[in-house]
């Protein structure tokens, strides 16, 4: 089956073409009484699809896959997640919800060969998720604060032993919330474009 293990839209000459597709150009935004957010295109399997799309005209779809598998991540240990006990953890987990994800279309998605892998504690997913996405040179490396990363990058030295398993259960959530806003610039510029607007149109055609 498809994993996550590499990326499932490649970067390539011809990328994947979701089902409205064609060349991006910058339009005028027109005035509706209903905005549409970055939400609502991630959990749409079409307007995701057309954002990954978008991303990779910017050489920036590792950060979109990066919110995908560390989602995934999330949402496998929301057991987990709810008994955290936020007192005795650190700054960055103790601002974490443990009860909110970003809503995207997981039942298209494939599933991550990292985090279904029944045969890797948690403390290992963590490392290889690391190894994927924070420590300096890996293959999809997100841009992350220094603080961040480096807090990371001292748990991975360790493989992450001193975590009891609900704080690696919620040790991504501030990698998510920064990478998320780093997309945000990439989605007003997708949202000028015909794609998007042809998009808006024809799934929000009720609510304009």
């Amino acid at each position: 089956g498809r994993s996550l293990s590499r990326p499932f839209f490649k970067q390539q000459s011809s990328p994947i073409k979701p089902e409205l597709s064609g060349k991006i150009s910058v339009i005028r935004t027109q005035s509706t009484d209903f905005e549409v957010k970055l939400w609502d295109v991630l959990a749409d399997w079409n307007g995701f699809q057309l954002f990954m799309h978008h991303l990779s005209f910017e050489f920036s779809m590792s950060n979109l896959l990066g919110i995908v598998e560390l989602t995934q991540f999330q949402q496998f240990y929301h057991f987990d997640r709810v008994n955290l006990d936020t007192r005795n953890s650190n700054t960055d987990i103790r601002n974490s919800n443990v009860d909110e994800f970003i809503s995207l279309p997981m039942e298209k998605i494939p599933r991550s060969s990292i985090v279904f892998n029944k045969d890797l504690t948690i403390f290992q997913k963590c490392a290889c998720l690391c190894e994927k996405y924070v420590l300096p040179g890996s293959v999809h490396e997100l841009n992350l604060s220094y603080k961040t990363r480096q807090r990371l990058v001292e748990d991975h030295k360790q493989l992450f032993s001193s975590k009891s398993i609900a704080e690696c259960a919620c040790i991504f959530d501030i990698v998510v919330q920064e990478t998320t806003s780093l997309i945000f610039d990439s989605f007003w510029r997708f949202r000028q474009s015909n794609t998007f607007q042809e998009w808006s149109d024809k799934t929000f055609s009720n609510k304009n």
